[in-house]
């Protein structure tokens, strides 16, 4: 690669890449963007424009500007490694709005530049998370409505799940409440943003600025995390709030219930038999447990009313 050097100095600097090994570190120099040749004067970035990649200066200078078009100097936005130049690498940590305007203070600027997209994948991976079979089927294990099926059942479920990454501020789901929820959500890296039903979102809308969703929010959810798994056993219902992915790498697996049904085999399958014999074995525990205190009620009222009884009679008994 013709900017191997420049790329290959700012990504070691970064704590997120500083331990790969040299084919991963390949892996992402072929998702950078063409490279830029800007002019003096160039905007790279306006202020309070989405920081949505990171920013090699190859070759040139860029300037800061604030609020007021004033030239100004931040070392922590602005930084420097192997003698390069670049900008935006806060874009791994979460989508932010850009301080100032950058512009290309030379007579020209060589710019390479990185899309946050392409590493949210890449960057879940590193940062752990739900990544072995053995930790879904141990999240699952969580709703109560598949603790009663067998593990190659629940082992089936996870198959027919479907994970899918996404960027901060991507809507995963939105509840509407004129149409009943048809699927249940895990997630397995990441967080998730809850955000009220109440809150009412533009027509046809993909994407909302995190930092807005973050004051709104009723609720999180990290790895590990299940959202709406009450449709496995509860009558069809609207969901109770929008779903909105907060950090870099953020893979969610949706269930629909009818993958489900599909997998373990209809019609209803193996997932309403299991609840119904968790329901049977919570009868039988409720019944076991009232004929129980009929039993003491019975022994105290028998101490409390001692009576004399002809030899050879037998006190009633309550057992079944």
């Amino acid at each position: 690669m013709l900017d191997y050097d420049a790329v290959s100095a700012v990504l070691k600097s970064l704590p997120a890449f500083k331990k790969l090994k040299q084919e991963q570190m390949e892996h992402i120099f072929d998702r950078f963007e063409a490279r830029q040749e800007l002019y003096q004067g160039d905007v790279v970035l306006s202020h309070g424009d989405l920081i949505e990649k990171i920013y090699v200066v190859k070759m040139g200078e860029v300037h800061l500007l604030n609020s007021e078009d004033q030239q100004v100097t931040d070392p922590a936005f602005v930084k420097e490694a192997g003698g390069f130049t670049f900008f935006g690498d806060a874009c791994l940590e979460a989508i932010t709005k850009c301080p100032y305007t950058v512009r290309v203070a030379s007579e020209i600027a060589h710019v390479l530049s990185l899309p946050r997209r392409q590493l949210d994948g890449f960057l879940g991976a590193l940062g752990g998370g739900l990544t072995s079979k053995g930790q879904l089927l141990a999240a699952l294990r969580q709703c109560k409505s598949l603790q009663a099926l067998r593990e190659e059942d629940v082992s089936a479920i996870v198959d027919a799940g479907d994970p899918i990454r996404y960027s901060p501020g991507e809507l995963i789901a939105v509840a509407n409440p004129t149409m009943a929820a048809t699927a249940f959500y895990l997630v397995r890296s990441g967080e998730l943003l809850l955000l009220p039903a109440s809150v009412q979102l533009p027509a046809n809308i993909t994407e909302v600025d995190v930092t807005q969703a973050e004051q709104l929010a009723v609720g999180r959810l990290t790895a590990g995390g299940l959202y709406n798994e009450m449709v496995l056993s509860a009558p069809a219902a609207p969901l109770q709030a929008h779903l909105i992915a907060r950090a870099p790498g953020t893979v969610v697996t949706i269930f629909e219930l009818a993958s489900i049904t599909k997998a373990l085999g209809a019609p209803g399958g193996l997932l309403h038999r299991g609840a119904q014999q968790q329901a049977q074995q919570q009868q039988y525990l409720q019944q076991q447990q009232q004929q129980y205190l009929q039993q003491q009620q019975y022994m105290l009222q028998q101490q409390q009313q001692p009576q004399a009884h002809l030899p050879g009679a037998v006190v009633p008994s309550m057992a079944q």
